[in-house]
């Protein structure tokens, strides 16, 4: 166990944890874009639940 093939696996996890978390964090400016183009007679408190279900 180990090698090329297993360096490649952990870097793939790597640079998908990063992803994920990035786009988690990043989401209080959908939000606001979600409030002010899509859903515009929407209160903050029920967008919200777009974010908290999307984990």
């Amino acid at each position: 166990d180990g090698g090329i093939e297993a360096w490649t696996v952990l870097f793939g996890g790597f640079i998908t944890y990063c992803a994920t978390f990035g786009l988690l964090d990043s989401y209080g400016t959908f939000q606001t874009y979600y409030q002010e183009e899509i859903l515009k007679g929407s209160s903050m408190s029920a967008i919200s639940w777009i974010g908290s279900i999307q984990v």
